[in-house]
């Protein structure tokens, strides 16, 4: 009798450390893909293949779970079937098209690997917003730590930037920190923004959106100020329209006005002594140096379409060329600038590698994502996060930057949980 029950004490014993380390991975894996990223594309001190080694090595208990639970099932009686599905077809035309590439011989066989530790991601995100919500969401509050943190090491990267400008009388740098380009970096503060909605105390909350804030600012991004606007007059929108239908004051408490006026003040006079204003106004200056890049990204997309319709077979235009074909294209361009070999905007890319077919689904998908934004009650802050990003894609190759992308796969899958959806607002 004696030895029954130690045997029963020493497997329960062994549950509960199996079930702690589980939740040890799942908390950690969120986190772990993203330092993956950043020292892949960030700071360059790995390999694309090594990239692709970790990511792979981290998500076999992930994709072991997935395919063990039979999660693939669960997902086509899920209430985002459709979603789903489309993600399928889009996961189905990408490789097919890159497949055919490679028997042109235009793209080598290793260029598939770009799709396949997407795939990977993809699986995981699925993985945790279907079996590890909980576990997941504190997975993202490490990610917004590691973000946190970037943006601190930003701002002062730019101080010293800015005083040495002043120095020498040379231009006001622009923040790129660890993200190798001004824009991805404005683009990974914008998601740590959003992600700051996901902490608890609100003074914490307000300091970090105050910081996201001031160091997307200093990246003197576009395209990342025009999503942080858009985003914000949308959950703006959605707050009033939630308070009026609870009966709640419209305006929030004294407190928090005087709070948000502070926050405000001080940017402003943070904004004023760095000498920002004049920059920031500069970004809209029609004929300032500033709009070349843009004429370079209407050239070019130009270019793409024309050669679209009536340069290639219809079955290319309507599932794509392969990935990567862009880049090979783009040098071929009369308007060629020499270290622009891409596109600068997700949805031409999209629809040159990947077809009319999966541009179609990925603004469909983006669509479908503001709905559930606006459909739903609470924790919106998920989504408000791929939202805002998904309005920067217009301004860059996102899949360049894997350390954009990659949080966004989990953003999306997490946001549309639906035991997520059900949870308390952090708003």
């Amino acid at each position: 009798m004696e030895k029954v029950e130690q045997e029963k004490a020493t497997g329960i014993h062994h549950r509960v450390e199996q079930e702690k380390m589980t939740g040890i991975y799942h908390r950690a894996l969120i986190p772990a893909v993203f330092l993956l990223a950043l020292l892949y594309i960030g700071v360059s001190r790995i390999t694309e293949t090594q990239l692709f080694g970790g990511i792979f090595l981290l998500s076999v208990p992930a994709i072991y779970g997935f395919i063990r639970k039979n999660l693939f099932w669960r997902l086509l009686h899920s209430s985002h079937r459709g979603l789903f599905l489309c993600l399928l077809l889009v996961i189905a035309v990408s490789h097919l098209s890159s497949l055919a590439a490679v028997f042109r011989g235009e793209i080598a066989p290793v260029s598939m690997m770009k799709l396949l530790y997407y795939d990977i991601v993809m699986t995981d995100a699925l993985y945790l917003a279907l079996e590890a919500q909980e576990d997941a969401l504190v997975g993202m509050k490490l990610l917004w730590g590691i973000l946190l943190a970037s943006a601190v090491y930003g701002f002062l990267q730019y101080l010293a930037g800015s005083f040495q400008a002043r120095m020498t009388g040379g231009e006001l740098p622009r923040t790129d920190n660890l993200y190798a380009n001004a824009i991805p970096a404005g683009v990974v503060y914008l998601i740590g923004f959003w992600l700051s909605l996901g902490v608890g105390k609100k003074w914490l909350r307000t300091l970090s959106q105050l910081i996201f804030a001031l160091v997307l600012i200093t990246t003197l991004s576009r395209s990342s100020w025009l999503g942080l606007l858009l985003t914000g007059v949308l959950q703006l929108f959605l707050e009033i329209r939630d308070r009026r239908r609870v009966g709640e004051r419209i305006l929030p408490g004294r407190k928090t006005m005087l709070l948000a006026a502070a926050a405000v003040a001080v940017m402003m006079l943070i904004l004023y002594r760095l000498g920002l204003f004049q920059p920031i106004l500069s970004r809209f200056h029609f004929r300032s140096q500033n709009t070349i890049a843009y004429e370079r990204r209407v050239t070019y997309a130009q270019h793409a379409i024309h050669h679209l319709l009536g340069g290639v077979p219809f079955w290319q235009f309507l599932f794509g060329r392969g990935v990567l074909t862009s880049r090979a294209y783009v040098v071929t361009l009369p308007t060629y600038e020499p270290g622009y070999e891409f596109f600068e905007n997700s949805y031409i890319t999209t629809l040159y590698e990947f077809g009319a077919l999966t541009l179609l689904i990925v603004v469909g998908m983006i669509v479908y994502f503001l709905v559930q934004c606006v459909q739903r009650g609470k924790d919106r802050y998920l989504l408000y996060a791929v939202l805002g990003a998904s309005i920067a894609f217009y301004f860059y190759d996102t899949r360049i930057f894997t350390e954009v992308t990659f949080p966004l796969l989990f953003c999306g899958c997490l946001g549309l949980s639906s035991r997520h959806r059900k949870g308390k607002s952090r708003e």
